[in-house]
């Protein structure tokens, strides 16, 4: 009978760290970097503004960021990933009084 409940916790703690989280997405998308080196794990600047949220993944917000400085819209950009509901989406945040260059 013991090892029935030995065999029970161990299947029940593999099954458990085996399961994807959105953890294991944010650690995932800090290997994806912009030219600047900034990660999406990391807060943007206090200061810096929010000009488009809602990306589904790290490296989109990032493509979006660095086509924006290669556009002159803004001279850097920072992705930070936000939790909402049960998703995991990144918004896209860039200097202070940059926004209005959106375009």
């Amino acid at each position: 009978m013991r090892w029935l409940l030995t065999a029970t916790v161990t299947l029940l703690a593999a099954l458990t760290l085996s399961a994807p989280t959105a953890t294991a997405e944010r650690v995932r998308c800090a290997a994806a970097t912009s030219d600047q080196g900034t990660l999406c794990l990391l807060p943007a600047p206090a200061d810096w503004e929010r000009v488009r949220n809602g990306f589904m993944s790290c490296p989109s917000c990032q493509a979006y960021g660095r086509q924006g400085v290669e556009q002159g819209r803004w001279s850097d950009y920072h992705c930070e990933g936000r939790v909402q509901g049960l998703d995991y989406y990144y918004d896209l945040y860039v200097p202070p009084g940059e926004s209005a260059r959106r375009g």
